[in-house]
């Protein structure tokens, strides 16, 4: 958010998630929260809004931050 306050991403802009949680966060209650704000994370282990359906709109979501997914190796 512009104000500084924790949000949830809602899965429109690429580039517009820029930390990662460990736990789910209720930011109607929460303003902050403990987060990751860098590291590569296994793209199959985050918990992703519904309208983020492929792999590319995964990896696309932290475009520009310090965070990253990828699929494990097949």
């Amino acid at each position: 958010a512009d104000n500084g306050e924790f949000k949830a991403w809602d899965g429109q802009e690429s580039g517009k998630a820029v930390y990662l949680t460990s736990h789910p966060v209720d930011t109607s209650k929460q303003k902050s929260a403990q987060c990751y704000k860098t590291g590569i994370f296994n793209i199959a282990a985050v918990n992703w809004p519904d309208s983020v359906d492929t792999d590319a709109k995964k990896c696309a979501a932290f475009a520009g931050s310090g965070v990253s997914v990828q699929p494990l190796a097949r």
